[in-house]
């Protein structure tokens, strides 16, 4: 009971901050020293009533005071920040002419298609499926609504997680952002307790009353037609309260198999959403024969790739990272999110295996990798900008897909196949099923054609493998046939300032182009077509 009485002590305080966090970025022109009494006032309620929150769900938590004032300090320095950055931004916007509910300049000479409210996690993550189908989306003229979704998982007590909530509640206090043309990116305040029903019918109400808000803000007129996308399985609550004409659910991963996600909940969830939605869409042979039951009209569209942009490591004069040119080759390279699915213990005893090969890892992490320093080989380098990917491809010497075989991989379909592939390297990946299908290629010419044969194990482009010896044997055949010149197992050989890669030329041309086709572009297109004709036939 006590417990009850915390949480719903908590909610009301963090009612009561929302509102006078909006109210002060609606008073920034007008009445400066009140819009920054507002934000005073609501972040230290965010900030109480969060530590409460916390209190009240989270094991061995008891509401310090201490942790109260470090929230509202955080929340208040995003806050203020925010609060500039929207002086500045109405600012402009009176300057140009437009309209200061649209937010900026650029948008305002466009005539989009259609609103999209898309429900997906945050934005400013590395870029994903998500964010690369919505900016087609924005770039087409759709007005897109990216609403920072993170109410699907309980936070724990550990530091990561404090440190994302603190990152999240300075989201919220900074309002509706602009990141790019036609993209509005709103992160609401939620309670983030997905197996409470309190806590999810506070969430409707809340995040009912901030979308709405913002859509009236972005919406180019009140006729526009309005699509909703969610990335996430557990939005079906929310779907009558926006009147969208259509709902799209994009499924790109077995969320209930991620660690700390309630997997039944998230199962439930899942299903009332595929069920009520007009298309989903999966990006994996597994994810849509599981959730075709539910949803008759479920299609497969693997993931693309930002072809024109990892197309450029095939560029001559482009330079190599200065951080890669001190570590000798060949490189065996990764870049994506270090989490539990990576088998770094694979990767760690290749690299004792062949003390002159150099494992590089790009990413942020969230695992343990001290177990991993003492391998002189083995450099873990921290994330990269999207933006430099591809001169760190054009250094790497093979793409790595070292996955765990689990059911959460089962169902995956990593993007970075398809990154490796443009940027013309050969990859090496644990024998996952959507990997499987680019393990052997046709070659007809100039063309090159992916070839639905799962059960080859090695080509030009991919080379399956499962534990260290295979692993060690297929980067050794990939080492061997592309002319890599360095000392292997022993074997005398011309220093790594003298490395060559002679006969790999025409092969990486041949991997970039036969990922032309499958930019984002043509899987939007895609899942527009199979939209339109699903309209014809209704």
């Amino acid at each position: 009971m006590a417990k009850q009485v915390s949480a719903i002590t908590a909610a009301c305080v963090l009612l009561i901050g929302a509102p006078l966090l909006m109210a002060a970025f609606g008073r920034s022109a007008r009445r400066p020293w009140l819009a920054l009494g507002l934000i005073t006032l609501g972040c230290i309620a965010l900030g109480i009533g969060t530590e409460w929150l916390q209190a009240a769900f989270i094991p061995g938590r008891y509401g310090s005071m201490t942790d109260a004032l470090s929230n509202t300090l955080g929340c208040l320095l995003g806050a203020v920040v925010s609060y500039q950055l929207t002086v500045v931004s109405n600012a402009m916007a009176h300057k140009t002419g437009c309209d200061s509910a649209s937010l900026t300049p650029d948008t305002c000479h466009l005539t989009p298609i259609s609103s999209v409210l898309c429900f997906a996690s945050g934005y400013d993550a590395p870029p994903t499926s998500k964010h690369h189908v919505m900016h087609v989306l924005a770039d087409q003229g759709n007005t897109v609504l990216w609403v920072n979704y993170h109410a699907s998982r309980m936070p724990t007590a550990s530091g990561s997680d404090l440190r994302y909530i603190a990152r999240k509640l300075r989201q919220v206090a900074g309002g509706l952002k602009n990141p790019r043309t036609n993209v509005y990116v709103l992160t609401p305040l939620v309670v983030p307790l997905p197996s409470s029903a309190f806590a999810r019918r506070l969430n409707r109400a809340l995040l009912t009353w901030q979308i709405r808000r913002a859509l009236r803000k972005v919406s180019p007129g009140p006729n526009t037609p309005l699509e909703l996308w969610s990335f996430t399985p557990d939005v079906a609550y929310l779907l009558d309260r926006f009147g969208q004409q259509r709902v799209v659910y994009y499924c790109v991963d077995d969320h209930s198999q991620f660690t700390g996600y309630d997997t039944r909940q998230v199962l439930r969830d899942e299903e009332a959403l595929c069920r009520r939605a007009d298309l989903v869409v999966t990006t994996s042979g597994p994810l849509q024969e599981s959730r075709k039951p539910w949803n008759p009209n479920t299609i497969l569209v693997p993931h693309g790739v930002d072809y024109e942009h990892f197309a450029q490591a095939l560029n001559d004069n482009l330079p190599e990272p200065a951080e890669l040119t001190a570590i000798p080759r060949p490189r065996l390279g990764f870049f994506g999110l270090l989490r539990d699915w990576v088998d770094l213990d694979l990767l760690a005893e290749v690299a004792r295996r062949r003390p002159d090969w150099h494992v590089v890892l790009l990413g942020d992490s969230t695992v343990d990798l001290s177990p991993y320093r003492s391998l002189a080989n083995m450099h873990f380098l921290g994330p990269k900008p999207y933006g430099e990917l591809p001169a760190w491809c054009r250094g790497f010497d093979v793409g790595l897909i070292p996955f765990k075989l689990n059911p959460l991989t089962h169902a995956v379909n990593p993007i970075k196949l398809r990154e490796y592939l443009a940027a013309g390297l050969p990859v090496v990946s644990t024998p996952l099923p959507e990997v499987a299908r680019y393990a052997q290629v046709e070659e007809e010419g100039d063309r090159c054609q992916v070839s639905d044969v799962s059960d080859a194990r090695t080509s030009a482009w991919v080379s399956l493998a499962d534990g260290p010896d295979a692993w060690t044997d297929a980067l050794d055949a990939i080492v061997r046939e592309e002319g890599v010149r360095c000392q292997v197992s022993g074997v005398s050989a011309s220093p790594a300032s003298s490395f060559q890669l002679p006969t790999s030329a025409s092969a990486r041309l041949a991997r970039s182009a036969a990922m032309r086709s499958e930019t984002w572009q043509a899987k939007v297109r895609r899942i527009r077509e199979t939209m339109e004709a699903a309209t014809a036939e209704d």
